[in-house]
């Protein structure tokens, strides 16, 4: 374990100060040291996702076919700087350009996530938000500004296969998840993603050690300025699978369910390292 703590993603954005959260002095930036995340790329109905971004100040960026792009991410998080606890996240990708004037739509592509991520004018808008740890609720909450609620969840992660069914604290069901995760690599799935990735994007990844992505935070500052924060990750392996008839993803929570989300793809970030950077900082 102690290796981990001194990868250079954490030499590179080390822990150094303490905020105080509900009277607890807790570590800041956030760091995660060794976990599994799930990344399932998703399209969304454009015109429900602009009604859930509105407030923001900013439009989802959509595709050439109307529909927005998103993520749901699924984490279990063995080793972290607040304890292990596990995270169900909706995102909806954005750019830092006003509502007023709509991000150009992109190619519609089942690996259109991959490409908008590798973007510096994209950031994700984490719109839903839940942990199954109340002190990490708190920090996420107090001092990253995210909307983040309790959960329960029942997750069962194994070489082949993740069964996942969350609830809200009242019961109610959030997302319910059966996928099928693969041991390697498939060669024509990784060609088929270089490919819409493009040259520039593949050397972005190669020209940064760690992958950099921006999100925006949906509590207000007292300022009532919506805030970027910086990310930084660094898996040991990563594997992506199409989605196929083995996989199930139905996402149940209330606010979300008018986004009719379509799964394209699923990334597996397997020992994955991560900061995340202080609000504006």
């Amino acid at each position: 374990m102690s290796d981990r703590r001194h990868h250079p993603i954490f030499v590179a954005h080390p822990i150094d100060g303490t905020v105080d959260v509900e009277g607890r002095a807790e570590p800041t930036p956030y760091h995660l040291y060794d976990g599994t995340l799930l990344m399932v790329g998703c399209s969304a109905d454009g015109e429900a996702a602009r009604a859930l971004l509105e407030a923001e100040g900013v439009a989802p960026l959509l595709d050439t076919s109307g529909r927005a792009l998103a993520v749901v991410w699924l984490g279990d998080f063995s080793h972290a700087s607040l304890g292990p606890h596990r995270e169900l996240q909706l995102s909806l990708l954005t750019t830092t350009t006003p509502s007023a004037t709509p991000p150009a739509p992109v190619p519609a592509h089942p690996f259109a996530v991959l490409r908008a991520l590798t973007r510096r004018d994209v950031v994700m808008v984490c719109h839903g938000l839940w942990n199954d740890t109340a002190r990490v609720v708190a920090y996420n909450r107090h001092h990253l500004n995210l909307d983040a609620r309790p959960m329960t969840t029942r997750f069962e992660l194994g070489e082949t296969r993740l069964d996942v069914a969350c609830a809200d604290a009242d019961g109610d069901a959030l997302v319910e998840a059966q996928l099928t995760l693969a041991r390697r690599q498939d060669a024509s799935t990784l060609w088929r993603a270089l490919a819409h990735l493009g040259v520039g994007g593949v050397a972005a990844g190669f020209r940064s050690p760690f992958l950099e992505v921006g999100v925006l935070h949906t509590r207000r500052s007292a300022d009532d300025r919506p805030r970027v924060a910086k990310t930084w990750s660094k898996p040991d392996r990563v594997v992506i699978r199409m989605i196929d008839d083995t996989d199930r993803l139905v996402v149940a929570a209330p606010r979300h369910r008018a986004l009719d989300l379509r799964p394209a793809f699923i990334e597996q970030l397997h020992g994955v390292r991560f900061v995340y950077g202080r609000p504006g900082a």
